[in-house]
């Protein structure tokens, strides 16, 4: 056999381990080798692997295309005019308007009445900052079939960076024929060389509807939107502890919002443009990926609800190596995550996690840092039980079941929520008690609140004129003890006539049943 033909055979067979393979970072390495140094275009094997991976990036492409749109954020001008004609004049060179804001929208879900669309929260800034947002800004909306529409804000969270719109259908016509919702995966797990196919560019979408398609490695994981920060855990945004995914955009520009798909043509992600922190590759792009704790929030959005992430009311630290040292342990790591204060009442407290104990599992995930403790419990929704993996200084390992609380909102000003996850009762809206760090008695919690917090009275219900606060705790409702809006809410749809709540202080109130014409509960 000539040397030629055995190299030629030699390497398709190592492309075709390559491929079968393309979770690892050598894929595009030995792709490009092979494609730019083994073989002429008349020794390339058409039907082999090369052309097989091609042909896979374009199917997956061709399911993008239909899966996105063009977002223009901008400052509202004087009168309304017509979306597609604001669109253009954002994009027109000779136009003296510019976009405050320009990115990608990924269509979630699409029926007769609306299509809901799922990017970057940061992308509404100019919205969600404003005192009066419904007069000052437009969210323009381009769909590939170059039909244009108004987009209003379902909700938006900026400690996630993602935000839902909605778009009705009323004022689009062929757009529904030609739109596609992403499939979201089942708990995918990024790794270092997984290979993405990227779709986006809305200056391409804007000018003609053809959205440019590109290929993406996943270069590093569990990267952090801020390093060094000094802000303390519970005040970091969910991004700051390491959920991101660190790029490599092969020819594509790093727009956020940008769709990020697998090679089976699954949702893995959205990118986002944030300012690149410092020490991290200044030509890499940073996504947001599509793991189990991010689509539950992304289900929370498309509902319009708040995003709610889970709580211990723990002080956690970083272990040192030689904490670890002499311990017979079940994982593999260097570090733990010591717990140094446990706040009394607190749900870690409740499950018996005690001052010096070692954290050094999540569920099925390991921490080994305080930041990856705080995220993992944080990407889970308050009120779920969730297992510990704990060595405590006395007992050894255990496993320790917690029902989690809601980790403190420090600032809410740009969240848009439209919608409650419980009707309000008797005028009442009731929160965690930790739903907000101006319930709290001080900044460190040294002891857990107990109960519900009221977060919302209507004027002239009956709670309004018992003469209940917002920020009270409520203790108990008709005789019974509530300690999670799930149990208020189950507890009272049992109640009728007038019904005794009890705050947290002991003082009393009683609440009357409204008028059958009121539409309260």
């Amino acid at each position: 056999m000539k040397i030629t033909e055995r190299r030629n055979q030699y390497l398709d067979a190592l492309l075709q381990s390559i491929v079968e393979r393309f979770s690892t970072s050598l894929v595009m390495f030995s792709l490009l080798t092979f494609a730019t140094h083994s073989a002429t275009a008349q020794q390339l094997d058409k039907t082999g692997p090369l052309e097989r991976f091609e042909k896979s990036i374009q199917s997956v492409g061709k399911i993008g295309e239909r899966s996105v749109v063009a977002i223009a954020v901008s400052i509202a001008s004087e009168g309304k005019v017509e979306a597609a004609e604001a669109f253009d004049a954002l994009f027109n060179p000779a136009s003296d308007q510019i976009p405050a804001r320009v990115g990608i929208g990924v269509i979630l879900q699409s029926n007769a009445d609306a299509i809901t669309i799922l990017t970057n929260a940061h992308l509404l800034e100019p919205i969600t900052r404003a005192s009066d947002p419904a007069s000052t800004a437009d969210i323009l909306v381009r769909f590939t079939s170059m039909e244009t529409a108004r987009a209003t804000v379902i909700a938006s969270d900026p400690r996630c960076d993602l935000a839902v719109l909605q778009v009705s259908t009323e004022e689009i016509s062929t757009s529904l024929q030609s739109i596609q919702a992403v499939k979201f995966p089942n708990k995918w797990n990024p790794q270092k060389g997984s290979i993405l196919v990227a779709v986006g560019n809305p200056w391409m979408i804007a000018r003609d509807g053809s959205a440019s398609v590109g290929m993406s490695l996943v270069s590093n994981t569990g990267r952090k939107q801020s390093l060094g920060t000094t802000q303390p855990l519970v005040e970091r945004t969910l991004h700051d502890l390491g959920t991101l995914l660190e790029l490599d955009l092969f020819g594509m520009m790093p727009v956020s919002g940008t769709l990020l798909l697998t090679l089976d043509g699954e949702f893995a992600g959205i990118v986002t443009s944030l300012a690149v922190p410092d020490g991290h590759a200044s030509n890499a792009s940073y996504a947001i990926p599509m793991i189990p704790g991010i689509v539950r929030i992304v289900n929370d959005l498309m509902h319009g609800y708040e995003v709610e992430y889970g709580f211990l009311g723990i002080s956690p630290e970083t272990s040192l190596p030689e904490d670890l040292a002499n311990l017979e342990l079940t994982t593999d790591q260097l570090t733990a995550v010591l717990i140094t204060r446990v706040a009394t009442n607190s749900p870690a407290e409740i499950a018996g996690i005690q001052r010096e104990d070692l954290v050094l599992r999540v569920k099925d995930h390991v921490v080994e840092t305080s930041e990856d403790l705080v995220r993992e419990v944080g990407l889970i929704a308050p009120g779920e039980q969730v297992e510990l993996l704990v060595h405590s200084r006395n007992g050894g390992l255990r496993t320790v079941s917690v029902k989690l609380g809601k980790w403190p909102i420090y600032d809410d000003t740009m969240m848009v929520i439209t919608n409650s996850r419980f009707p309000s009762w008797r005028g009442i809206e009731v929160d965690y008690p930790t739903g907000r760090r101006r319930y709290l008695r001080d900044r460190f919690l040294t002891e857990f609140p107990q109960g519900v917090a009221i977060s919302k009275i209507i004027e002239g219900s009956s709670a309004d004129l018992s003469g209940l606060q917002v920020g009270q705790f409520i203790t108990q409702v008709g005789g019974q003890s509530v300690a999670t809006p799930s149990e208020f809410h189950q507890t009272v749809k049992q109640l009728t006539s007038e019904v005794r709540i009890v705050l947290v202080n002991g003082t009393e109130f009683s609440l009357s049943e409204p008028a059958s014409s009121t539409p309260q509960n």
